[in-house]
């Protein structure tokens, strides 16, 4: 099987108030964070985790080395720091930018940040992605882009919007799906209280 999450932040101490979660402490969260993903993912399981994966290089081998699955890194913007600098890319079985891969016809587009435009976007070639941290009750900075301009094929995969746990990519894809037949974007669909 075929996963998809973000945004995981193990480590950051910092990510629990900025975004809300729902832990005491960063340890209580980086553990919820491997049980979730391990009570999903197995061991012949690969898992595109699209960013910001984990903060400082003894938390990046400890977390990549309690979770299952082969892990596909796509670098975030905490990335380079935290991995790429301290040349910690042989944790993964492989890592780079982005990511194009076909899923039972559909081609998905993978990458950390969102996309304003991609190939395949006026065709059912949705793009995943991380970053933003939304979740019901959103208040972050980038409340107004996702909310105003945001594709009805793009949805976040980051741990905040799916319970802290990966999402499997043929659920992810049906999600993209109602949002398609329903015109809504992922945070008008996820997000928002529907009347």
């Amino acid at each position: 099987m075929i996963y998809l999450t973000s945004d995981t932040h193990a480590g950051h101490v910092n990510v629990i108030n900025f975004c809300k979660r729902p832990f005491a402490t960063v340890a209580e969260m980086n553990q919820a964070m491997i049980d979730r993903w391990n009570s999903v993912v197995g061991p012949d399981d690969d898992v595109y985790h699209l960013g910001d994966f984990a903060f400082g290089p003894a938390v990046v081998r400890e977390f990549a080395g309690a979770l299952n699955g082969r892990i596909h890194l796509c670098l975030g913007n905490h990335d380079y720091k935290n991995i790429v600098k301290p040349k910690l890319q042989h944790l993964f079985c492989e890592v780079a930018h982005a990511y194009v891969i076909e899923y039972q016809g559909v081609k998905c587009y993978l990458s950390h940040y969102p996309y304003l435009c991609w190939m395949g976007r006026y065709r059912f070639d949705p793009q995943f992605h991380g970053h933003v941290h939304l979740r019901k009750g959103y208040d972050g900075l980038d409340l107004a882009p996702m909310r105003d301009m945001a594709h009805p094929m793009q949805y976040d995969v980051g741990v905040d919007l799916n319970n802290f746990t990966p999402i499997s990519l043929p659920d992810a894809i049906s999600r993209v799906r109602l949002q398609h037949s329903t015109g809504k974007n992922c945070y008008q669909l996820w997000c928002q209280d529907n009347e």
